[in-house]
């Protein structure tokens, strides 16, 4: 297990404070009023000195309130001056990811991992890292990677385990796909992404009535999930039901589709397109 160093940056804001406090309090014995001034100045001059930590700061906190677009601006600027924060390079990774750019969000990734992350940055940083290794076609880098974390941690969450779950999936080992998917199930049953990969497999597996009812399962956790509304489209149509397909489908294209989800625009298109 990697031993985590305290962060620096964090004792500075501390012990500029406590500094004051003594000072203010116990050697000048300054009067309330004056007192605030001084704090007031002494904060504008530490976020003048670490300018990049609160950039990132405002864009960690605007992506995960779900601005991206403004959330993207203030990680870039936060980038370009070296923020010591590694969440932000990994949010900002996320973006790229989603956005097709795995090359650049793989080395975004190699300086959230020297920006002295604690062991929960590390664990996203490492399921980042194996999202990206499976967007540019390598899901066997992803697999090693997902299998190192569980032995490097005591404990994994259901994320790792279900993106584990499907990188076997997408090794044709469907056994371990299952195993995977089900422990994902275990620890977090509201998963969609889980629920998903059961009925991708069931379904590869030619058990459709199994693979609708997973599918529809992943749509009672998250409504706008492309993948499994695309599947459904895909079962209906075989079905012969025509315009049930296409109401899946054109559920599916109204969804936000990246290049992390397991379909994309244009094969829900093409579809469409072919539904007589």
């Amino acid at each position: 297990m990697k031993f985590i160093k305290k962060n620096p940056r964090k004792s500075v804001f501390i012990g500029t404070y406590l500094i004051i406090f003594l000072l203010t309090t116990f050697v000048f014995r300054v009067g309330s009023g004056a007192l605030a001034l001084v704090y007031l100045a002494a904060t504008a001059a530490l976020i003048v000195i670490f300018f990049s930590t609160v950039l990132a700061l405002i864009g960690n906190y605007l992506y995960a309130s779900g601005k991206t677009e403004n959330a993207v601006r203030f990680l870039e600027f936060a980038i370009k001056r070296d923020t010591p924060s590694p969440t932000a390079y990994i949010n900002y990774s996320i973006y790229l990811i989603r956005n097709g750019n795995g090359e650049k969000a793989l080395d975004c990734l190699k300086t959230a991992g020297n920006k002295n992350p604690d062991v929960m940055a590390m664990k996203n940083i490492d399921l980042t890292t194996a999202s990206c290794h499976w967007s540019l076609g390598h899901p066997d880098k992803a697999r090693d990677l997902l299998e190192d974390m569980r032995k490097r941690y005591d404990y994994v969450n259901a994320h790792v385990l279900s993106t584990l779950g499907y990188m076997y999936f997408a090794l044709g080992d469907d056994e371990k796909a299952l195993e995977f998917t089900n422990l994902a199930l275990e620890d977090t049953p509201a998963l969609a992404a889980a629920w998903d990969n059961l009925g991708q497999i069931y379904l590869r597996q030619g058990k459709t009535e199994d693979a609708k009812i997973n599918f529809l399962k992943a749509l009672e956790h998250k409504a706008n999930l492309p993948d499994s509304l695309f599947h459904l489209g895909l079962i209906a149509e075989r079905e012969g039901l025509a315009e049930e397909a296409r109401a899946y489908y054109e559920k599916a294209i109204a969804c936000e589709i990246t290049a992390l989800n397991t379909v994309s625009r244009k094969q829900i298109e093409d579809c469409l397109k072919n539904i007589v």
